[in-house]
């Protein structure tokens, strides 16, 4: 390992130490996981999907508030209802068992700011050379002490950053010759989170036909077993879950979907303070879908194409993927924003390279526009409209999709011979 490896190891260690130290965590979107955990050790899996009628985020069920008072579970902390495969706390029963709250709160904690760390060491080492590198590493994780997104998810104890970093390194064991690894890690992160198998069909472009079918028969597999372990009842509750989820339209200023922002001027502007639920309207919900398709399709296709025209370029085209399948869920919370840290990297990566300033200042922009609550206070002070602020990270994402889309066409535009005829890179090249 060379010194510049060691030093940055050193640099995102004390990044992990300061996320711990600096964030007090209420674990309040850790309730649902530690919650269901102990109806699952109790027997009482017919409550695991309770949910609130009128409140997308909370729980009115009798039985998880007895729950929560028995455990210990702190009266300030807000409990979240269950959403995720019945499997997530079948597997989580010994750890559960064996700990309160306060210390199951604490693991993941930890977990998630080592996998934060992770996701900046990983896609670095792989994605990036300029960028990669003690001094700039340095700046970045100074910079993301204070990031919304991950101030929100390590104030909330929010897992969905380890199932980020699980799907980055599935591409990256996809892209680097170990499909079956790659196929087993994307079925972990998806059997929870869903939205991870979109990058199914980003490998169906880029034909990664290995790693697909690890990915369809090691789902099966989490299927049988969750089956066997929780039986069919449960089962159906969380299909029927699923199925609720789906169709639910949230406009609290904290969901920063491509539907939220759509749909917000149609309601009254203080929906954005609460967590009704509304119907989802189908042609939206079908156009969600065809976007985060897209989305996957399209990043495919620029990550095939550059396979050819630059075989050392980073998978641009994965994070595209990843970004749309962040925001054009019909729910994104702000702080599944963690992945912009993805584009921020690999634009400022190229903007070292190329010397580019319009790269660097892109970068800033979606940082900034990902740091919406602070940009918001300081131009409210400034006495500037904020309100095209609330949604801010979906701005952020929308804005880095289509700098890594523009940083493709030039890359495919500047080799037109390795990558294609000329009269198909894309026009915005």
């Amino acid at each position: 390992m060379t010194r510049n490896n060691v030093l940055i190891l050193l640099i995102l260690g004390l990044f992990t130490a300061c996320l711990l130290v600096i964030y007090p965590s209420s674990g309040s979107d850790l309730t649902a996981s530690y919650a269901s955990c102990q109806l699952m050790r109790s027997g009482q899996t017919s409550h695991l999907y309770a949910f609130d009628t009128a409140s997308f985020s909370d729980v009115s069920d009798p039985v998880w508030l007895a729950l929560a008072s028995r455990d210990r579970i702190p009266a300030q902390t807000h409990l979240t209802p269950f959403v995720q495969t019945p499997l997530w706390p079948f597997v989580l029963q010994p750890l559960c068992a064996s700990t309160s709250f306060r210390t199951f709160n604490l693991i993941f904690k930890a977990i998630l700011a080592l996998s934060f760390s992770g996701l900046i060491w990983f896609a670095g080492r792989a994605w990036t050379t300029r960028f990669f590198h003690p001094g700039w590493i340095l700046l970045l994780a100074i910079g993301c002490l204070r990031f919304d997104p991950l101030r929100d998810a390590m104030t909330m104890t929010q897992t969905h950053g380890i199932f980020l970093l699980a799907t980055v390194f599935a591409i990256l064991l996809a892209r680097n010759g170990h499909p079956l690894w790659a196929g087993l890690l994307l079925s972990l992160a998806a059997d929870v989170k869903i939205t991870p198998a979109a990058m199914v069909f980003y490998w169906m472009v880029t034909s990664h036909w290995r790693a697909i079918l690890s990915f369809l028969a090691s789902m099966a597999a989490w299927t049988a077993v969750t089956f066997a372990a929780v039986g069919r009842a449960t089962m159906d509750a969380y299909l029927h879950s699923i199925s609720r989820v789906s169709n639910v339209l949230l406009l609290s200023g904290n969901n920063q979907s491509f539907a939220a922002w759509w749909m917000a001027r149609f309601y009254p502007a203080s929906e954005a303070q609460v967590y009704h639920s509304y119907p989802l309207p189908l042609q939206l919900k079908l156009l969600c879908a065809a976007l985060v398709l897209g989305s996957a399709l399209l990043g495919g296709l620029c990550d095939r194409r550059l396979r050819v025209a630059e075989p050392g370029a980073p998978s641009y085209g994965a994070v595209i993927a990843l970004l749309g399948a962040t925001i054009f869920t019909p729910i994104a919370w702000s702080h599944y924003s963690i992945v912009l840290v993805l584009p921020i990297m690999l634009l400022l990566d190229r903007a070292l390279r190329w010397r580019s300033a319009a790269l660097m200042v892109g970068a800033g922009i979606v940082f900034l526009l990902a740091d919406c609550n602070l940009l918001s206070r300081q131009l409210t002070h400034w006495r500037l409209p904020t309100g095209w602020l609330l949604r801010g990270q979906f701005l952020a994402c929308g804005l880095a999709m289509a700098a890594l889309l523009l940083l493709v066409g030039r890359l495919l535009w500047k080799n037109p011979e390795q990558s294609g005829q000329r009269a198909q890179m894309p026009s915005a090249a």
